[in-house]
Protein backbone atom coordinates (compact mmCIF):
# COMPACT_ATOMS: atom_id res chain seq x y z
CA UNK A 1 0.00 0.00 0.00
CA UNK A 2 1.52 3.31 -1.05
CA UNK A 3 1.71 6.35 1.20
CA UNK A 4 0.14 9.71 0.61
CA UNK A 5 2.29 12.76 -0.07
CA UNK A 6 3.76 14.11 3.18
CA UNK A 7 2.46 17.61 2.40
CA UNK A 8 -0.69 17.83 4.60
CA UNK A 9 -2.87 19.58 1.99
CA UNK A 10 -1.96 17.13 -0.81
CA UNK A 11 -4.10 14.03 -1.57
CA UNK A 12 -1.78 12.44 -4.16
CA UNK A 13 0.29 9.35 -3.57
CA UNK A 14 3.94 9.80 -2.74
CA UNK A 15 6.35 8.79 -5.48
CA UNK A 16 9.81 9.59 -4.09
CA UNK A 17 11.77 10.52 -0.99
CA UNK A 18 12.76 14.19 -1.10
CA UNK A 19 16.39 14.56 -0.04
CA UNK A 20 15.75 18.16 0.94
CA UNK A 21 13.14 17.55 3.62
CA UNK A 22 13.60 13.77 3.92
CA UNK A 23 9.88 13.13 3.39
CA UNK A 24 7.93 11.07 0.88
CA UNK A 25 6.23 13.45 -1.56
CA UNK A 26 4.29 13.34 -4.81
CA UNK A 27 5.79 14.24 -8.19
CA UNK A 28 4.34 17.78 -8.13
CA UNK A 29 5.80 18.55 -4.71
CA UNK A 30 9.10 16.89 -5.69
CA UNK A 31 9.24 19.27 -8.68
CA UNK A 32 8.33 22.17 -6.37
CA UNK A 33 11.14 21.21 -3.96
CA UNK A 34 13.58 20.85 -6.87
CA UNK A 35 12.56 24.25 -8.23
CA UNK A 36 13.03 25.76 -4.76
CA UNK A 37 16.52 24.21 -4.48
CA UNK A 38 17.42 25.40 -7.98
CA UNK A 39 16.27 28.88 -7.05
CA UNK A 40 18.41 28.80 -3.89
CA UNK A 41 21.40 27.49 -5.87
CA UNK A 42 20.93 30.23 -8.47
CA UNK A 43 20.84 32.77 -5.66
CA UNK A 44 24.03 31.30 -4.19
CA UNK A 45 25.63 31.36 -7.64
CA UNK A 46 24.73 35.06 -7.94
CA UNK A 47 26.39 35.67 -4.56
CA UNK A 48 29.57 33.89 -5.69
CA UNK A 49 29.63 36.05 -8.83
CA UNK A 50 29.35 39.16 -6.63
CA UNK A 51 32.14 37.87 -4.37
CA UNK A 52 34.32 37.14 -7.38
CA UNK A 53 33.69 40.66 -8.69
CA UNK A 54 34.74 42.02 -5.30
CA UNK A 55 38.06 40.16 -5.62
CA UNK A 56 38.57 41.72 -9.03
CA UNK A 57 38.19 45.21 -7.57
CA UNK A 58 40.62 44.67 -4.67
CA UNK A 59 43.44 47.19 -4.50
CA UNK A 60 46.17 44.82 -3.37
CA UNK A 61 48.59 47.63 -2.55
CA UNK A 62 46.00 49.20 -0.26
CA UNK A 63 45.13 45.87 1.39
CA UNK A 64 48.73 44.99 2.19
CA UNK A 65 49.86 48.53 3.04
CA UNK A 66 49.95 47.92 6.81
CA UNK A 67 51.79 44.63 6.38
CA UNK A 68 54.32 46.27 4.08
CA UNK A 69 54.85 49.00 6.66
CA UNK A 70 55.61 46.29 9.24
CA UNK A 71 58.11 44.69 6.83
CA UNK A 72 59.64 48.09 6.08
CA UNK A 73 60.06 48.78 9.81
CA UNK A 74 61.66 45.35 10.26
CA UNK A 75 64.08 46.10 7.39
CA UNK A 76 64.97 49.51 8.87
CA UNK A 77 65.49 47.97 12.31
CA UNK A 78 67.77 45.31 10.78
CA UNK A 79 69.76 48.00 8.98
CA UNK A 80 70.13 49.88 12.27
CA UNK A 81 71.38 46.72 13.99
CA UNK A 82 73.86 46.05 11.18
CA UNK A 83 75.03 49.69 11.16
CA UNK A 84 75.47 49.64 14.94
CA UNK A 85 77.42 46.37 14.72
CA UNK A 86 79.54 47.84 11.92
CA UNK A 87 80.32 50.94 14.03
CA UNK A 88 81.26 48.75 17.00
CA UNK A 89 83.64 46.73 14.84
CA UNK A 90 85.17 49.91 13.37
CA UNK A 91 85.85 51.18 16.90
CA UNK A 92 87.22 47.78 17.89
CA UNK A 93 89.51 47.84 14.83
CA UNK A 94 90.76 51.31 15.72
CA UNK A 95 91.38 50.31 19.37
CA UNK A 96 93.18 47.14 18.29
CA UNK A 97 95.38 49.03 15.81
CA UNK A 98 96.17 51.80 18.34
CA UNK A 99 97.03 49.21 20.97
CA UNK A 100 99.39 47.48 18.54
CA UNK A 101 101.03 50.79 17.52
CA UNK A 102 101.35 51.81 21.21
CA UNK A 103 103.05 48.49 21.92
CA UNK A 104 105.64 49.09 19.17
CA UNK A 105 106.14 52.71 20.28
CA UNK A 106 106.88 51.49 23.81
CA UNK A 107 109.35 48.96 22.43
CA UNK A 108 111.02 51.65 20.31
CA UNK A 109 111.15 54.07 23.28
CA UNK A 110 112.54 51.39 25.54
CA UNK A 111 115.16 50.45 22.93
CA UNK A 112 116.05 54.11 22.42
CA UNK A 113 116.38 54.62 26.19
CA UNK A 114 118.67 51.60 26.37
CA UNK A 115 120.79 52.97 23.49
CA UNK A 116 121.06 56.46 25.07
CA UNK A 117 121.94 54.98 28.47
CA UNK A 118 124.59 52.79 26.87
CA UNK A 119 126.06 55.79 25.03
CA UNK A 120 126.19 57.95 28.21
CA UNK A 121 127.54 55.25 30.42
CA UNK A 122 129.77 53.91 27.70
CA UNK A 123 128.68 50.47 28.76
CA UNK A 124 127.91 48.42 25.74
CA UNK A 125 129.26 45.19 24.49
CA UNK A 126 129.08 43.55 21.13
CA UNK A 127 126.39 41.27 22.55
CA UNK A 128 124.30 44.30 23.66
CA UNK A 129 124.83 45.90 20.27
CA UNK A 130 123.67 42.76 18.42
CA UNK A 131 120.65 42.48 20.71
CA UNK A 132 119.65 46.09 20.00
CA UNK A 133 120.11 45.58 16.26
CA UNK A 134 117.94 42.48 16.41
CA UNK A 135 115.21 44.30 18.36
CA UNK A 136 115.20 47.21 15.88
CA UNK A 137 115.13 44.78 12.95
CA UNK A 138 112.12 42.92 14.46
CA UNK A 139 110.24 46.19 15.03
CA UNK A 140 110.95 47.28 11.42
CA UNK A 141 109.64 43.93 10.16
CA UNK A 142 106.43 44.27 12.18
CA UNK A 143 105.86 47.85 11.00
CA UNK A 144 106.45 46.84 7.36
CA UNK A 145 104.08 43.90 7.76
CA UNK A 146 101.36 46.24 9.08
CA UNK A 147 101.98 48.70 6.23
CA UNK A 148 101.82 46.00 3.56
CA UNK A 149 99.10 43.72 4.85
CA UNK A 150 97.24 45.72 7.45
CA UNK A 151 95.38 43.66 9.99
CA UNK A 152 93.64 40.37 9.41
CA UNK A 153 89.89 40.55 9.67
CA UNK A 154 87.89 37.33 9.49
CA UNK A 155 84.34 37.97 8.32
CA UNK A 156 81.72 35.29 7.99
CA UNK A 157 79.01 35.92 5.40
CA UNK A 158 75.77 37.31 6.78
CA UNK A 159 73.14 34.60 6.89
CA UNK A 160 69.45 35.26 7.11
CA UNK A 161 67.10 32.67 8.49
CA UNK A 162 64.45 32.11 5.80
CA UNK A 163 61.96 31.50 8.59
CA UNK A 164 62.59 34.87 10.25
CA UNK A 165 59.40 36.16 8.65
CA UNK A 166 56.34 34.05 8.00
CA UNK A 167 53.25 35.23 6.20
CA UNK A 168 49.97 33.57 7.06
CA UNK A 169 46.29 34.23 7.42
CA UNK A 170 45.36 36.16 10.55
CA UNK A 171 42.46 33.72 11.15
CA UNK A 172 43.62 30.44 9.59
CA UNK A 173 40.44 28.44 10.30
CA UNK A 174 37.90 31.17 9.67
CA UNK A 175 37.07 30.08 6.13
CA UNK A 176 37.52 26.54 4.88
CA UNK A 177 36.35 26.17 1.29
CA UNK A 178 36.70 22.37 1.41
CA UNK A 179 33.92 22.08 3.96
CA UNK A 180 31.60 24.13 1.74
CA UNK A 181 31.90 22.14 -1.48
CA UNK A 182 28.67 20.39 -2.33
CA UNK A 183 28.77 16.63 -2.28
CA UNK A 184 27.83 14.63 -5.34
CA UNK A 185 24.21 13.43 -5.53
CA UNK A 186 23.38 10.24 -3.68
CA UNK A 187 20.55 9.27 -6.03
CA UNK A 188 19.06 10.94 -9.10
CA UNK A 189 15.30 10.79 -9.67
CA UNK A 190 13.95 11.32 -13.15
CA UNK A 191 10.85 13.49 -13.17
CA UNK A 192 8.34 13.26 -16.00
CA UNK A 193 7.00 16.64 -17.11
CA UNK A 194 3.26 16.90 -17.31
Amino acid sequence: MSQLCAIPTCKYKSSALCRCCNKNVCIDHMKEHNDLRKSELNSLNDETIILNDQFKTFDIDKLIKDSREILEKWKDDCHKIINCYYEQKCQELERFFNKKIDHYRKEINQTQTTIIDSIHKEKFTQKNLESLKSTIYDIKQEINKIKEKGLQIDIRPFTLDNHAISIKDSKPNAFNINSLILSSPYHTIECIDG
